[in-house]
């Protein structure tokens, strides 16, 4: 998820990676048509094998998280709305609220496959997927009302303890994989000042 204040976006919130020849169109085409025999590519979210390595997740698994990318959110918390719900850009959870940030754009709810997927990639440090969800996250940032007012992008930081157990900090990365689709800085605005229970 990612929330939008004044002066700065915070972003706290594949294993099909194709092989790339940097010059000369039939040697690449001919090293990746042998590549995705030798090496055929899998579901990023249920891992079954796929037709080739340009796909990223079978069609069964690719259906459902378009679905849950569908789904309606409210511009300002992020939540899940009705259709027409959203009303001078709030829902009516957060209508009689004053939240304390302008506001916050999403992949998609937190459950089903995404929630697999986010799990995956914080816990299995598996770079590809973030480089997925961080592509999918730039396009929900860049869809917002709010997004000609962002100027760079930031991340909430993990505390020492837990980076010295899982080196690879996701919500780093996945602010840098934001922030390189929406051609911004991503700068370590925050400190964390003491650690706290895992998020997902």
């Amino acid at each position: 998820m990612t929330g939008f204040w004044e002066n700065s976006g915070l972003v706290e919130s594949d294993m099909n990676e194709r092989l790339t020849i940097p010059d000369g169109g039939r040697l690449r085409r001919f090293v990746q048509a042998a590549a995705d025999v030798v090496f055929p590519g899998r579901c990023m979210a249920c891992s079954v094998p796929l037709e080739t390595a340009v796909s990223r997740f079978c069609d069964s698994c690719l259906r459902l998280i378009e679905a849950e990318r569908r789904k309606l959110s409210c511009p300002r918390c992020a939540g899940n709305v009705a259709l027409y719900e959203v009303r001078n850009g709030r829902c009516g959870e957060c209508r009689g609220r004053r939240p304390h940030v302008a506001g916050l754009a999403r992949v998609g709810p937190y459950g089903g496959l995404l929630a697999h997927l986010l799990r995956k990639y914080k816990f299995g440090n598996r770079e590809q997927v973030g480089r997925v969800l961080g592509a999918w996250l730039g396009e929900s940032v860049a869809r917002a009302s709010w997004q000609d007012r962002v100027e760079a992008v930031t991340f909430v930081p993990s505390h020492w303890s837990h980076r010295f157990f899982r080196p690879p900090h996701p919500a780093e990365e996945l602010a840098r994989f934001v922030a390189r689709r929406l051609e911004l800085p991503c700068v370590p605005l925050l400190r964390r000042v003491r650690s706290g229970p895992h998020q997902v």
